[in-house]
């Protein structure tokens, strides 16, 4: 009888955890929170940055079960004020009209989805969603459950980015600590804020790389390939998701030659199983999957055609390639690329040199770019440098933690 009665105490506390949470985050969203209160939680600003951090710690502090229902619903809380505001206040700007209908990309994505509930595949007037057609995909199914119903699909969405969020940071505090998992929480908040409301693919590529990092972490701790192999999956989805780092995944297979290398100095059988999960993860997420939805003579990521051109003239931006070549051509920017890299090699390094420039300087383009519409005042250029401080320091070797070895090789390898 005891251990029948501590069953359900168990079922009826993971039951909770799930539930209050969800409850309130469905809660905020129905009452129509007047905007002129959560226009405080859409918005940047230094006190909303230590308020948040505040109550990720004193949620986090909290013992057991408690603190994990606590820690996610402060993030559940916080991702529906935000998108609260969005909806109560119809803001409109160049990606969204009314707090609600999605414009230029995000109508892309929204009428692939459409068009794939439907039934139809994703033609070449698709644009956006034929180029990236899983999150359309994505956003097809939320429309099966919502029976077409964009309003709650897209707060299904976000409800997902915001769960991702909590369980990564979530396996952070169990392994580090409450201080080092209400940092991470607070600045993942930030970096996805100002994309909340929107249907754009990056809320798919955050979420799925949330669980990828845990999942690798994971792998990283208890030297095992299943969660290996399934973090590998994960994360080359939410990177296909939004065309993005694919250069990660050369470093993640020596990082895994390192990391399960036993006595040995490299594990070439692990690289090896690494390289072949890379390999088929690849081709299925972005070859395979995209011909069943998309119509024949669309190329997948034929907009990355022009990213890759921009770097290597030196770092020019994405719209040289349309500038210079007075075409949106796919093929034709990738030949233009490898001509230009023939000829001039060392502007692909120039090219890589900005992007690291940008990335570590206080602004729009940088790591920590939810401050700079307003300016960096400085407080903001404080929070800039403690933030590189922790970058630094997190990739310092700890010789003393084995795991902290681990995700101290990851980190480096992968910058």
């Amino acid at each position: 009888m005891k251990a029948s009665a501590a069953k359900n105490r168990n079922q009826i506390v993971s039951i909770a955890i799930w539930a209050i949470p969800i409850l309130l985050y469905i809660f905020i969203l129905i009452i129509k929170i007047p905007y002129s209160f959560s226009s405080f939680f859409r918005y940047y600003s230094v006190t909303l940055f230590f308020l948040t951090l505040i109550l990720y710690y004193f949620s986090f502090r909290l013992p057991g079960n408690l603190g994990q229902i606590a820690g996610f619903s402060v993030t559940m809380i916080l991702f529906a004020l935000a998108l609260s505001y969005m909806w109560s206040s119809g803001f409109s700007d160049n990606g969204i009209l009314g707090g609600l209908l999605p414009y230029k990309d995000g109508y892309y994505y929204y009428n692939g989805a459409r068009l794939l509930s439907i039934g139809h595949l994703l033609p070449r007037y698709a644009v956006q969603a034929a180029d990236r057609p899983l999150f359309p995909s994505f956003i097809s199914s939320l429309f099966f459950l919502t029976r077409n119903n964009f309003q709650w699909t897209l707060a299904i969405l976000v409800g997902t980015v915001s769960s991702s969020c909590f369980f990564s940071a979530w396996h952070i505090r169990k392994k580090l600590g409450v201080l080092a998992a209400s940092v991470y929480s607070t600045f993942l908040f930030f970096y996805i804020q100002p994309l909340i409301g929107y249907s754009l693919t990056e809320l798919l590529g955050f979420a799925f790389g949330c669980l990828g990092f845990v999942l690798l972490w994971k792998a990283a701790e208890t030297l095992s390939i299943r969660d290996l192999v399934l973090g590998i999956f994960t994360l080359m989805v939410g990177v296909s998701a939004r065309a993005g780092a694919f250069f990660i995944f050369p470093m993640l297979i020596l990082w895994a030659g390192w990391a399960f290398r036993g006595q040995n100095k490299f594990s070439f059988r692990l690289a090896g199983i690494t390289l072949v999960t890379v390999i088929i993860s690849y081709l299925a997420v972005n070859t395979i999957y995209p011909r069943l939805v998309v119509e024949p003579g669309n190329q997948t990521f034929g907009s990355f055609s022009y990213m890759i051109y921009g770097q290597v003239k030196g770092g020019a931006g994405w719209h040289s390639a349309i500038k210079d070549l007075g075409t949106r051509d796919p093929e034709v920017a990738l030949r233009a690329a490898a001509q230009n890299f023939r000829a001039h090699p060392v502007s692909l390094l120039i090219g890589v040199a900005k992007s690291y420039r940008d990335f570590f300087s206080p602004g729009e383009p940088g790591v920590f770019s939810f401050y700079s519409p307003h300016g960096n005042s400085g407080v903001n250029i404080l929070l800039w440098i403690t933030g590189l401080a922790l970058l630094i320091w997190g990739g310092t070797p700890q010789t003393k933690s084995p795991l902290r070895w681990k995700l101290t090789q990851d980190h480096i390898l992968t910058w």
